[in-house]
């Protein structure tokens, strides 16, 4: 089950459109991919939809200098008709004035341009494990290092643009920078793989299971219910005290203690 999910999370995450969604549907592509053809699919679709480096936005050039006409573009992909066949379609893509528009960016890229640097550390972190797991793979290394590269060079970029705040977005332009730092060591360095491919590998996986291990014992401590109460809140109470005299002659007894515990709400076993 877990490979037909993961499956189907890869050939979806081009229709993810928020950020925090698509850091997470990244993760766990990330880590719970395993066997080198669904790890090499999915870093393929995650290439893909990244595209190449440099991911910074085109400023516009001033002192009127004359834009190269774009050509026309093509884009071929297969789809599925409506019988349950597959098809070949594709689309012809004319340039506009301004270029190419945001729409038309897949959404992972779009987030990446836009200066989402808490993204793109978890992109690097997910690109280092698909590489730390076939490590065979060199093209999947030298795509990783390439991509990691560009998005560091963005996040430089966005720290010390003037349109940006540097104050709010030097401390996640230095978490990002310095997560990449690692990753680049973990792939280019040996002492430093052989050291952590394991806690690299598997640390994600045990902190996950105790998050989820937490959560679940809080839910269980805020739903339990006290086991010791007996009594309901409507339950009638036999208060034999509030009795007049004549009722009480007879042999009555009077069970003080029993009384107070049932106007408690608790039983006789004091619990």
């Amino acid at each position: 089950m877990r490979e037909s999910i993961l499956s189907t999370l890869v050939s979806n995450l081009s229709e993810v459109s928020a950020s925090n969604v698509l850091g997470v549907s990244l993760w766990i592509v990330g880590e719970y991919s395993e066997g080198n053809e669904a790890i090499k699919l999915a870093f393929d679709e995650i290439v893909a939809n990244l595209g190449d480096a440099p991911y910074l936005q085109e400023e516009k050039k001033e002192g009127g200098e004359k834009k190269k006409k774009k050509e026309p573009t093509t884009t071929t992909k297969n789809v599925v008709l409506a019988d349950g066949t597959y098809a070949t379609q594709t689309v012809y893509n004319e340039p506009g004035v301004g270029g190419e528009k945001d729409e038309q960016l897949p959404n992972l890229r779009k987030f990446i341009i836009k200066g989402d640097v808490f993204l793109g550390s978890i992109l690097a972190s997910t690109l280092t494990k698909m590489c730390l797991k076939c490590p065979t793979h060199r093209e999947m290394k030298l795509k990783s290092l390439l991509c990691m590269c560009g998005i560091a060079n963005m996040a430089e970029a966005k720290a010390t643009s003037a349109a940006s705040s540097a104050k709010e977005f030097s401390s996640s332009q230095n978490d990002c920078q310095q997560r990449i730092t690692l990753c680049c060591r973990m792939l280019l360095d040996p002492q430093a793989n052989k050291i952590l491919n394991d806690v690299w590998l598997s640390s994600g996986k045990l902190t996950f299971a105790e998050l989820l291990k937490d959560t679940r014992d809080k839910e269980a401590a805020e739903n339990k219910v006290d086991e010791g109460v007996t009594s309901q809140a409507d339950d009638l109470i036999h208060f034999r005290q509030l009795r007049s005299q004549a009722a009480q002659v007879g042999g009555v007894d009077l069970d003080d203690g029993g009384d107070l515990l049932r106007a408690a709400g608790k039983s006789e076993g004091g619990r």
